[in-house]
Order: C-alpha cells, then sequence, then structure tokens
C-alpha cells in the first residue's frame, strides 16, 4: 500500500464506461443518459450503505474512530526522530506503558523471530544507538530468552531497524549499518527496514516491512489491554502511522465520503475495526 493514495478508477470500470461511449455514439440518447446517471446513483448509495453498515460496527476504540494523531499536526507524523523514539519505548517491556512484552513479541514474530512458548528477557530497548564508525541505528533491541521447552531457551537475540517516512537510503547506508552490526556477537539478529509502503531495501541482509504492518501488529498485540496505562498513546500513535505517514483520511464516520472511493475493498484498513 503506497503512502499516497489516488483516486484509482479500475480498468474493467473504464472498459465498461468507454462500452457505453460507443453504445451512444455519434448521438447520445438523453433517455440512456438519464437511465445511466440513475444506475451509477444506486451504486453509490449502495457502497454507501454497505461503508456506513462498517463504520457503525468499528469498535468504539478503534483508531479508525479517532481524529487525533499522537504527535499532533501532520507534519509532526512524519517526523522520523519521533517515531523512533515513540516505538523503541513500545517495544520496551519495562515501558510505563502498562503493555508488558506483548507488542515486542508480537513484533518479534512478525520479523521471523519466534516467541514460541518463550518469554523475552533482559531487554534493552533503545533508539538511536551508536555503532562502530560514529553513526547511528535508529532502533536497537536486544535480549534473550527465559524459560520455554524450544531448543535454544535462553539464545539471545538482536533486532535493529532502520525508519524512513520521507527519505530514502543514503549511499551505502544500510551495507554500512549491516556491516556494524556483523561485529556484535554472534545471536539471532534480524535487520528491518522500515518504510510507508514497505519498499526494498537495497542491501540483502535486510527485511522490508512496512508502516501498515508495523501498526497491525501493535493493534493486534495491544487492542485487548486495554486496561494498560499506554493504550490510550498507542491508539493515538496508530493514528499516526494512518493517517499522516499513510495518508488514510481519518476518522472514519458515517459522512466521510472518501469511504466510497477509497476503501470499498481495502481489507487491510478493516483490520483495525
Amino acid at each position: 500500500m503506497s503512502g499516497q493514495r489516488d483516486l484509482a478508477i479500475s480498468a474493467d470500470f473504464l472498459k465498461d464506461l468507454d462500452h457505453v461511449r460507443e453504445v451512444l455514439h455519434p448521438v447520445p440518447c438523453v433517455e440512456e443518459l438519464r437511465r445511466l446517471g440513475e444506475i451509477l446513483d444506486q451504486v453509490y448509495r449502495t457502497a454507501h450503505a454497505r461503508m456506513v453498515e462498517r463504520v457503525q460496527a468499528l469498535d468504539p476504540d478503534s483508531p479508525l474512530r479517532c481524529p487525533v494523531s499522537a504527535f499532533g499536526s501532520r507534519d509532526a507524523g512524519k517526523n522520523e526522530g519521533w517515531h523512533t523514539r515513540l516505538l523503541a519505548w513500545l517495544l520496551d517491556p519495562q515501558g510505563e506503558h502498562g503493555f508488558g512484552s506483548a507488542l515486542l513479541k508480537g513484533f518479534l514474530d512478525r520479523v521471523g523471530i519466534s516467541c514460541q512458548d518463550r518469554e523475552p528477557a533482559c531487554v534493552t530497548s533503545m533508539p538511536e544507538r551508536s555503532v562502530e564508525g560514529g553513526k547511528k541505528i535508529d532502533i536497537w533491541v536486544e535480549g534473550c530468552w527465559e524459560g520455554g521447552t524450544a531448543a535454544g531457551a535462553h539464545e539471545s537475540w538482536l533486532v535493529v531497524i532502520e525508519c524512513k517516512v520521507k527519505g530514502g537510503e543514503g549511499p551505502g547506508q544500510l551495507g554500512c549499518y549491516a556491516a556494524a552490526v556483523g561485529q556484535e556477537p554472534a545471536r539471532t539478529t534480524r535487520m528491518v527496514f522500515l518504510t510507508p509502503e514497505g519498499r526494498e531495501p537495497t542491501s540483502e541482509d535486510w527485511v522490508p516491512l512496512s508502516f501498515l504492518e508495523l501498526a497491525q501488529v501493535l493493534w493486534q498485540a495491544g487492542r485487548d489491554r486495554r486496561d494498560a496505562p499506554g493504550f490510550a498513546l498507542l491508539k493515538h500513535y496508530l493514528v499516526t502511522i494512518l493517517r499522516d505517514v499513510l495518508e488514510v483520511p481519518l476518522p472514519f464516520t458515517e459522512e466521510s465520503p472518501a469511504l466510497i472511493v477509497n476503501y470499498c475493498v481495502d481489507e487491510e484498513i478493516w483490520s483495525f475495526s
């Protein structure tokens, strides 16, 4: 899914309209045009009714209902530094947010470090961690496993995240970071390239992740922890991702005209219901 959502018209719909033009050419029949208008009105009414039903069925705490971004203005929502600091905090099991390891475990599973029945322990989650060469990696999360019956229950692991909201990679940036991470002690490691659209990194050592995928992981892991002190902040951060990074026109209401054009069949967005 791209960060900027255009008002797209399907090829099949254009083909159908072209067929209508051929039927009416060269002299349009006023009655046929009127009938076409009635048909399109009915299509709109049907689509609108469907969207109203889906909006009404939304969870009261769904971020799709919320107009408030964690960072305030839309421009602030594209600030990479703010994203990295908040995300590093959310992934810290010791954070005051009250989610414990739930968000971290959901994230680890998503990037290919399977938690199984194990619990993360001795976790350090920090933004802007300095590495060899004076460079800084956006988010650095490391720890080991506590308990569990799987082989390697006590093995250590490392996840590094490079976050790009607006800009692209610098020349050789990811390769340099990968080389620096390679100097660390041997352990299970994932290097995650986080971008709005989940674009492929230039270095094969990195795993792509979109902001939409990140938001889905956080929502699925945290949606049932509404007693957590940080639940409201998590919801507002998801609004930041959806509205400010991905440009979804939140909040969804029964009067949202953009619903009809953009989100009739976009089930990924409705995963936040």
